[in-house]
């Protein structure tokens, strides 16, 4: 399936990212940051840390991901690696206007698992399982985290998907600090007059109706 071999390797990844959280090595988690008992357990070990330690910890690793995937992996990483971008491609399959309706409530419902489990995922990786899933169930702060999550991740798709690349982006905005001119500079250019206007390249683009014939767009990828 094209689908698949697409985004063959954002799913490679994506399956140990949901895993994670789940694996135990002794009394400890493989990787958790353990906010409700304010310790961060690593490879089955614990090291007492509190609430602001760990947060700072986040952030740090959080950036430094950033600049690395954006010196390194560059534009490979929003075509490939970004959800956003497998969201895109899982909506091009379920939610086109010629699209049945009965194809349109499949594709949400995927969709819907989809986010769900990845929104999971990352606030499993603050508190075990266990507990995540008895605060889904009571609705505690914990499980409402998940549905908003949850839901904001659906609602980017549907609605302000191009917003996000545009705007929200860790990765864009790095680019656009950097002084790495190519990582966000394109001219586009037909000196032979071969395009044909066909619109193919905006079809098959991820982002939403971008089209690089009518100049720069901090979206394109």
């Amino acid at each position: 399936m094209k689908f698949l071999r697409d985004n063959k390797t954002f799913l490679a990844l994506l399956i140990p990212f949901l895993a994670i959280p789940w694996i135990t090595l002794g009394d400890f988690h493989l990787l958790l940051f353990n906010f409700s008992h304010d310790r961060f357990e690593i490879l089955g070990n614990a090291i007492e840390m509190n609430t602001y330690a760990m947060i700072a910890l986040l952030v740090i690793l959080g950036v430094a991901l950033t600049f690395i995937s954006t010196l390194s992996l560059s534009r490979f990483y929003c075509g490939t690696l970004c959800p956003n971008t497998f969201f895109a491609h899982l909506l091009t399959l379920f939610a086109q206007k010629k699209k049945s309706i009965l194809s349109k409530i499949i594709g949400l419902s995927i969709l819907t698992a989809l986010a769900s489990m990845l929104a999971f995922s990352v606030v499993a990786y603050g508190m075990s399982t266990d507990e995540l899933i008895h605060a889904i169930t009571r609705l505690s702060f914990a499980g409402w985290l998940v549905i908003t999550l949850s839901a904001l991740m659906i609602a980017e798709v549907y609605m302000i998907q191009g917003w996000y690349c545009a705007y929200l982006c860790p990765y864009g905005a790095t680019c656009a600090i950097l002084p790495i001119e190519d990582r966000l500079s394109y001219e586009f250019s037909d000196p032979a007059n071969d395009c044909t206007e066909c619109g193919g390249c905006v079809k098959i683009c991820p982002i939403p109706n971008l089209d690089i014939r009518e100049g720069f767009d901090i979206r394109c990828i």
